[in-house]
């Protein structure tokens, strides 16, 4: 085909009904232009599907997910509550996204002046990825930083 031919076609193919138009031109019998034309629609259908899907959330215990914590920064602890002698826990509910990586953080329960700098701290760990079924999902869970003045 030349390179003329070639341009027609291409333009063709950007039309409606061009690529059974196209096969034909180019001598493809009917029942093979059918099945043609079936393939390329059911392969656009799966990749349209594929796109639109959202990945699965699993929940999963703060203690397992724990165990597949790849980066874990510490949090800075408080001026104020260190002054004011505040100790405890925060506790959060968090989201950790298909590549490990933490997306979304709430306040479960926790002293206000250690709130801030746990979340920090918590949206900085990153996760290896959690696999259910060979396939990277995203995980529910919660997590807790403990604050301590004690050496």
């Amino acid at each position: 085909m030349g390179r003329k031919s070639t341009e027609s076609s291409l333009r063709i193919v950007g039309q409606s009904g061009a690529l059974p138009s196209l096969l034909s031109r180019l001598n493809f019998p009917p029942t093979l232009t059918f099945l043609c034309c079936s393939m390329l629609f059911l392969a656009l259908a799966i990749s349209l599907a594929r796109a639109d899907e959202k990945p699965s959330v699993v929940t999963v215990s703060g203690k397992i997910i724990s165990q597949t914590l790849s980066k874990k920064v510490a949090p800075v602890y408080p001026t104020e509550a260190r002054r004011k002698g505040i100790q405890g826990t925060v506790r959060l509910h968090i989201l950790i996204g298909t590549d490990g990586k933490v997306r979304k953080v709430e306040v479960v329960s926790g002293d206000s002046h250690l709130v801030r700098s746990a979340i920090e701290a918590v949206k900085q760990w990153e996760y290896k990825p959690y696999l259910q079924d060979a396939k990277a999902v995203e995980v529910d869970t919660v997590c807790e930083v403990s604050y301590s003045l004690l050496p």
